[in-house]
């Protein structure tokens, strides 16, 4: 028994969390190639990276082990015919059947790189989707904004003079 694509895909999705958080939007997406060592073991890994900037200016970096990402979706379509064609990538994924989802084992960059003819492991800021990991999984952030010396005070303790 073969499922329908639309069944597959909640499949993959059950449990999952959207990054970025916010509906509809999208961030950059690129793939790195890191080893992590422990101990005596080392092991090479490819990490998925999301990076987005919201409405007021705070940018996030968000980057989980590919095996952990459960699924990626582009939105977009495809233009042209053949070998010539090209993927156009939307900034917003307001509808979830317009671009290319790739799930479970179709997720690496190979796969990517084949359908989409990119180079996921080159930083490009059209290059936009949405990745989906298990709750239960770790995810790491870096998170950056800008805030005068005033701010700083609201975050901490009263100085001693005041």
């Amino acid at each position: 028994m073969e499922l329908e694509n639309g069944k597959l895909r909640a499949m993959h999705l059950a449990g999952t969390v959207a990054l970025p958080l916010s509906y509809s939007a999208t961030g950059e997406i690129w793939f790195e190639k890191r080893e992590l060592k422990y101990r005596s073991v080392t092991r090479k890994v490819d990490l998925i990276y999301v990076y987005e900037k919201d409405l007021h200016d705070q940018e996030s970096t968000r980057f989980a082990l590919n095996e952990h990402v459960e699924a990626i979706f582009f939105p977009g379509a495809k233009e042209g015919r053949g070998n010539r064609s090209t993927f156009r990538f939307a900034e917003e994924a307001c509808d979830l059947k317009k671009g290319v989802w790739f799930l479970g084992p179709d997720v690496n960059a190979k796969t990517i790189k084949e359908v989409l003819k990119i180079d996921i492991y080159r930083r490009d800021p059209s290059v936009r989707g949405i990745i989906f990991v298990p709750e239960i999984r770790a995810v790491y952030s870096t998170d950056e904004f800008a805030e005068t010396a005033g701010d700083l005070i609201l975050y901490g303790c009263d100085p001693p003079w005041r």
